[in-house]
């Protein structure tokens, strides 16, 4: 069993990617169906994160010296970058039928994250303490992001269950308040132009 943060958050909310992955998202009304909604690019930031620590490793393996000092400022000067102004940069289009097909996409970038974070915890790494600590900020950015998918599993759940005569799915007031105030970073429906 891996200490890796990454396993230890999908672990917790396992249930969570179970209701999704079996929700019936072709019972979404037709009217719900077309609706476009914006969510975090989670792709594009699983992928950065894991091209982040292989671009540290390449570097300390080729040079080593041009960034010493520099290479943990920069990674939370970057990993913040993320989430400012709701994640704007990181935000892409989607309709309700997509969000499992999202979701799956998230738990193959975490496989990935997982898998490099455990080969640089190895013996021939555990000298490098500034790597240590990256991984310890991508760790954290990681949970980070997660908070927000999981949030946005339970927003479609909502979404998708909500007109639902019997089979209703209910979210906190505080996350229906993140849902509609578009400079937090969970899913929001797409402004009409």
């Amino acid at each position: 069993m891996s200490d890796n943060k990454v396993t230890a958050a999908i672990e917790e909310n396992r249930n969570l990617f179970e209701d999704v992955a079996k929700a019936q998202a072709s019972s979404i009304s037709t009217n719900k169906r077309y609706v476009k909604y914006t969510i975090l690019n989670y792709k594009k930031m699983l992928d950065e994160l894991c091209e982040f620590i292989e671009g540290y490793v390449s570097y300390k393996d080729k040079d080593g010296e041009t960034y010493k000092g520099k290479v943990l400022s920069t990674t939370v000067h970057f990993y913040e970058k993320m989430f400012q102004n709701g994640g704007k940069e990181y935000r892409v289009d989607f309709d309700l039928t997509q969000m499992q097909d999202i979701s799956k996409d998230y738990l193959k970038g975490s496989q990935r994250l997982q898998k490099l974070i455990d080969e640089y915890k190895q013996e021939n790494y555990q000298d490098n303490r500034e790597l240590k600590s990256l991984i310890g900020l991508t760790e954290n950015q990681y949970i980070k992001i997660m908070k927000v998918h999981k949030d946005d599993m339970k927003i479609y759940l909502w979404l998708l269950y909500k007109d639902a005569p019997h089979f209703r799915k209910s979210i906190s007031s505080s996350l229906l308040a993140a849902y509609k105030n578009k400079s937090t970073p969970v899913i929001h429906e797409k402004e009409k132009m």
